[in-house]
């Protein structure tokens, strides 16, 4: 059999590649539904509970989430999400996923007052 790459190097390129790519398919928000938003005396903090859910490895899951879309004082928003349960999957990648769902809805305005 030939030689398929020249080095270690490309093959070790190659495969970090691939197991990036099988990451990103492997989970993606579908939606956030069900979501409430809890008072907070706190005029600049937004606090809301509600159901993601979730296709994970080909399943769809829904887990339970908590979110908070804080103002700062240079008008940036920062938002914090919690998981309260436990997920099979590894969780930066899903709080990054959730987080760039939660603020497009929001630029969106499609979270309740």
């Amino acid at each position: 059999m030939d030689k398929i790459f020249q080095s270690p190097y490309q093959t070790e390129q190659v495969l970090g590649q691939v197991k990036y790519l099988v990451t990103r398919i492997t989970m993606r928000v579908i939606a956030i539904e069900n979501i409430a938003r809890k008072n907070v005396p706190i005029y600049y903090r937004q606090m809301y509970t509600g159901m993601a859910m979730m296709e994970i490895v080909n399943k769809t899951e829904e887990h339970r989430i908590e979110f908070s879309i804080e103002t700062k004082p240079t008008g940036d928003k920062e938002i914090t999400v919690t998981l309260p349960g436990d997920i099979h999957y590894p969780l930066i990648p899903v709080l990054r996923a959730l987080k760039q769902t939660i603020s497009a809805m929001h630029m969106d305005g499609e979270l309740p007052d």
